[in-house]
Protein backbone atom coordinates (compact mmCIF):
# COMPACT_ATOMS: atom_id res chain seq x y z
CA UNK A 1 0.00 0.00 0.00
CA UNK A 2 1.73 2.81 -1.00
CA UNK A 3 1.94 5.69 1.90
CA UNK A 4 -0.18 8.59 2.28
CA UNK A 5 1.52 12.16 2.66
CA UNK A 6 0.69 15.21 4.95
CA UNK A 7 1.35 18.83 4.60
CA UNK A 8 3.63 20.27 7.68
CA UNK A 9 2.86 23.70 8.20
CA UNK A 10 4.13 26.40 10.38
CA UNK A 11 2.50 27.69 13.53
CA UNK A 12 0.53 29.94 11.59
CA UNK A 13 -0.81 27.23 9.28
CA UNK A 14 1.27 28.24 6.26
CA UNK A 15 2.78 25.18 3.99
CA UNK A 16 6.48 23.95 5.11
CA UNK A 17 6.77 20.65 3.24
CA UNK A 18 5.27 17.35 2.53
CA UNK A 19 6.74 14.35 4.55
CA UNK A 20 5.31 10.76 4.75
CA UNK A 21 2.70 10.19 7.40
CA UNK A 22 4.29 7.90 9.52
CA UNK A 23 7.15 10.78 9.48
CA UNK A 24 4.42 13.03 10.71
CA UNK A 25 3.40 10.78 13.47
CA UNK A 26 7.17 9.34 14.40
CA UNK A 27 8.46 13.29 15.14
CA UNK A 28 5.03 14.90 16.11
CA UNK A 29 5.46 16.81 12.99
CA UNK A 30 3.16 20.11 12.98
CA UNK A 31 -0.07 19.41 10.48
CA UNK A 32 -3.13 19.71 9.63
CA UNK A 33 -6.40 17.70 11.45
CA UNK A 34 -10.35 18.45 10.43
CA UNK A 35 -12.25 17.22 13.65
CA UNK A 36 -16.40 17.09 13.90
CA UNK A 37 -18.01 17.21 16.70
CA UNK A 38 -20.87 14.74 15.90
CA UNK A 39 -24.14 15.56 17.75
CA UNK A 40 -27.75 13.74 17.35
CA UNK A 41 -31.11 15.32 17.80
CA UNK A 42 -31.40 14.05 21.50
CA UNK A 43 -28.32 16.33 22.76
CA UNK A 44 -25.59 12.99 22.30
CA UNK A 45 -22.41 13.18 21.49
CA UNK A 46 -20.70 10.73 18.98
CA UNK A 47 -17.59 9.20 20.54
CA UNK A 48 -16.23 6.06 19.59
CA UNK A 49 -12.73 4.00 20.97
CA UNK A 50 -10.11 4.18 18.36
CA UNK A 51 -8.49 0.55 16.90
CA UNK A 52 -5.61 -0.37 18.63
CA UNK A 53 -4.22 -0.35 15.58
CA UNK A 54 -4.41 3.51 15.32
CA UNK A 55 -1.08 5.41 14.30
CA UNK A 56 -2.03 7.83 17.32
CA UNK A 57 -3.70 7.37 21.03
CA UNK A 58 -4.70 3.51 20.10
CA UNK A 59 -7.30 1.71 22.03
CA UNK A 60 -8.32 5.45 23.22
CA UNK A 61 -11.81 6.96 23.06
CA UNK A 62 -12.21 10.40 21.16
CA UNK A 63 -15.22 12.44 20.59
CA UNK A 64 -16.52 13.02 17.12
CA UNK A 65 -14.02 12.21 14.39
CA UNK A 66 -10.49 13.36 13.18
CA UNK A 67 -9.05 13.47 9.54
CA UNK A 68 -5.36 14.22 8.90
CA UNK A 69 -5.53 16.42 5.82
CA UNK A 70 -3.52 14.62 2.78
CA UNK A 71 -0.83 16.93 1.09
CA UNK A 72 -2.85 19.08 -0.97
CA UNK A 73 -5.89 19.14 1.02
CA UNK A 74 -8.52 21.64 2.24
CA UNK A 75 -10.06 21.36 5.32
CA UNK A 76 -13.40 21.21 4.26
CA UNK A 77 -12.96 17.52 1.82
CA UNK A 78 -11.18 16.34 4.23
CA UNK A 79 -13.95 16.36 6.76
CA UNK A 80 -16.10 15.03 4.75
CA UNK A 81 -14.13 12.72 3.57
CA UNK A 82 -13.66 11.39 6.97
CA UNK A 83 -17.35 11.35 8.15
CA UNK A 84 -17.68 9.49 4.77
CA UNK A 85 -14.75 7.14 5.04
CA UNK A 86 -15.44 6.17 9.42
CA UNK A 87 -19.14 6.41 9.67
CA UNK A 88 -20.42 6.24 6.12
CA UNK A 89 -22.09 10.04 6.68
CA UNK A 90 -23.01 11.15 2.65
CA UNK A 91 -25.31 13.57 3.04
CA UNK A 92 -23.65 16.72 3.45
CA UNK A 93 -21.93 18.89 0.66
CA UNK A 94 -18.87 20.57 0.58
CA UNK A 95 -20.71 24.17 -0.38
CA UNK A 96 -22.54 23.53 3.11
CA UNK A 97 -19.06 22.27 5.25
CA UNK A 98 -18.22 25.59 5.93
CA UNK A 99 -21.60 26.72 7.65
CA UNK A 100 -20.89 24.25 10.81
CA UNK A 101 -17.04 25.32 11.58
CA UNK A 102 -17.22 26.60 15.25
CA UNK A 103 -13.50 26.88 15.78
CA UNK A 104 -9.99 26.65 15.03
CA UNK A 105 -7.35 25.78 17.66
CA UNK A 106 -4.04 24.45 18.27
CA UNK A 107 -3.44 21.42 19.99
CA UNK A 108 0.34 20.88 21.09
CA UNK A 109 2.08 17.81 22.60
CA UNK A 110 5.29 15.73 22.82
CA UNK A 111 3.67 12.94 20.50
CA UNK A 112 1.22 15.43 18.34
CA UNK A 113 0.72 18.31 16.97
CA UNK A 114 -1.71 19.76 14.86
CA UNK A 115 -3.89 23.03 13.73
CA UNK A 116 -7.63 22.41 13.92
CA UNK A 117 -10.87 23.33 12.24
CA UNK A 118 -13.36 22.16 14.30
CA UNK A 119 -16.99 21.37 13.01
CA UNK A 120 -20.23 21.18 14.64
CA UNK A 121 -22.47 18.32 12.57
CA UNK A 122 -25.69 17.60 13.99
CA UNK A 123 -26.67 14.10 12.98
CA UNK A 124 -29.58 12.15 12.25
CA UNK A 125 -28.29 9.65 10.14
CA UNK A 126 -27.56 5.62 10.20
CA UNK A 127 -24.18 5.84 10.97
CA UNK A 128 -21.92 2.77 9.83
CA UNK A 129 -18.62 2.78 11.01
CA UNK A 130 -15.19 1.29 9.37
CA UNK A 131 -14.40 -0.97 11.74
CA UNK A 132 -10.35 -1.29 10.89
CA UNK A 133 -10.42 2.23 12.81
CA UNK A 134 -13.17 2.32 15.02
CA UNK A 135 -13.59 -0.22 17.89
CA UNK A 136 -17.23 0.80 19.77
CA UNK A 137 -19.39 3.83 19.56
CA UNK A 138 -21.44 5.40 21.99
CA UNK A 139 -24.17 8.20 22.32
CA UNK A 140 -22.95 10.54 25.66
CA UNK A 141 -25.12 13.28 26.98
CA UNK A 142 -22.17 17.03 27.20
CA UNK A 143 -21.62 16.26 31.16
CA UNK A 144 -20.92 12.12 30.39
CA UNK A 145 -18.93 12.99 27.92
CA UNK A 146 -16.85 15.63 30.20
CA UNK A 147 -17.02 12.96 32.91
CA UNK A 148 -15.46 10.14 30.27
CA UNK A 149 -12.61 12.50 29.31
CA UNK A 150 -11.31 12.94 32.50
CA UNK A 151 -10.66 9.10 33.12
CA UNK A 152 -7.53 8.89 31.26
CA UNK A 153 -9.06 6.85 29.01
CA UNK A 154 -9.83 9.44 26.45
CA UNK A 155 -7.66 10.59 23.45
CA UNK A 156 -5.32 13.82 24.92
CA UNK A 157 -6.20 16.16 21.90
CA UNK A 158 -10.02 15.24 21.33
CA UNK A 159 -10.12 15.67 25.31
CA UNK A 160 -8.87 19.63 24.77
CA UNK A 161 -11.14 19.83 21.77
CA UNK A 162 -14.04 19.01 23.58
CA UNK A 163 -12.96 21.46 26.55
CA UNK A 164 -12.67 24.40 24.09
CA UNK A 165 -16.28 23.00 22.14
CA UNK A 166 -18.09 23.38 25.82
CA UNK A 167 -16.05 26.44 26.81
CA UNK A 168 -17.52 28.30 23.30
CA UNK A 169 -21.01 26.55 23.50
CA UNK A 170 -21.62 28.09 27.13
CA UNK A 171 -20.26 31.36 26.12
CA UNK A 172 -22.75 31.34 23.48
CA UNK A 173 -25.50 30.04 25.18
Amino acid sequence: MKEEYVDIVDDGNNFVRKERRSKVRSEALLHKVARMIIRNNKGQFFVYKRSKKADIHPGLWSVGIGETLSSGEDYEPAALRGMKEELGIKNIALKDINKFLLFEMKYRSTEFNTNYKVYDILCNVEIVIEKKEIEEIKWLSMSKVKEFAKSGKFSPSAREVFRKYTEIKIKNA
